[in-house]
């Protein structure tokens, strides 16, 4: 994120910031005097006070943040390279820098353009390590949505999801719950024991918060069978369903995981663990 006001800010933070640090140290040098104990702290609690309602003030003038940069390693190189271009070219005067920043503008610009390209084009699914929730992303070129078992409070969705789907070309992503029936692009299916089936550009996703009560049929298999919410199945009740992926999320407390992982390699299920191999992506 960029702040597009940080030199408004600054001319008033940085001078009154300051001021609260030398008040600061004067009120605790002169706290047994009387009267200029009180003058100092209160000067250290004024110049707080309004240096935290300027800046939220600030912050809250139009688009005062711009959300959503993502850089690769090597565009943060190209562009401590163009800051140093131009601050040569405008101490020497010489065309060769100015050159040659032209030429780290357009290096810039191709990158942007074949990355803007490749994300028009690309789609991943992705359940995410997330405590005590369940949640998916399903992203299609630069449109997202997160499917969850519970609606997610903004620090957990802006901490834990918001940065990826940035990194994809993802602006901003529908929010949905398994609550919800109708999900744009995903057919989703509540089962009569609770359980959800998910179906997403060919991909079957079958998530087991309750223990399954149906019995599959034979020539029925998911791609991934998701196990959340310290769901009530034993690992052999697990082999009557076919599937390529067994996967646990983060919303299984860690004594079901530690109990339940020795009873799934012991009748020979892979697994996958996002509490410990972190979020597990299929690019499609």
């Amino acid at each position: 994120q960029f702040p597009v006001y940080f030199w408004l800010a600054n001319l008033v933070v940085v001078p009154l910031s300051t001021l609260a640090l030398y008040t600061g140290v004067a009120a605790l040098a002169f706290s047994w005097v009387p009267f200029l104990s009180y003058l100092a702290f209160q000067s250290h609690f004024w110049s707080i006070w309004f240096m935290n309602e300027f800046t939220i003030r600030v912050h809250q003038l139009p688009e005062a943040l711009i959300n959503g940069i993502d850089i690769s390693y090597a565009q943060a190189w190209l562009l401590y390279g163009l800051m140093l271009l131009i601050i040569l070219f405008l101490a020497y005067k010489q065309l060769r820098y100015f050159a040659l920043a032209t030429v780290v503008v357009a290096a810039l610009a191709t990158q942007e353009i074949q990355e803007i390209s490749a994300q028009r084009n690309q789609r991943n699914l992705v359940v995410y390590n997330m405590r005590n929730a369940t949640a998916l992303s399903f992203v299609q070129g630069q449109q997202g949505a997160v499917l969850s078992d519970q609606p997610l409070a903004p620090q957990n969705f802006t901490f834990n999801i918001q940065p990826y789907l940035w990194h994809k070309g993802v602006p901003q992503a529908t929010q949905y719950t398994f609550a919800d029936t109708a999900i744009p692009g995903i057919s989703h299916t509540m089962l009569p024991d609770s359980n959800s089936l998910l179906v997403w550009q060919g991909k079957r996703v079958l998530v087991l918060s309750k223990r399954p009560k149906m019995q599959p049929k034979q020539d029925f298999e998911v791609d991934y069978l998701l196990l959340s919410q310290n769901a009530r199945v034993k690992p052999e009740e697990l082999q009557a369903f076919r599937f390529k992926q067994l996967v646990l999320d983060a919303s299984n407390a860690p004594w079901y995981l530690q109990r339940l992982k020795p009873q799934l390699a012991e009748v020979g299920i892979a697994f996958y663990d996002v509490t410990e191999q972190g979020a597990l992506v299929v690019e499609l």
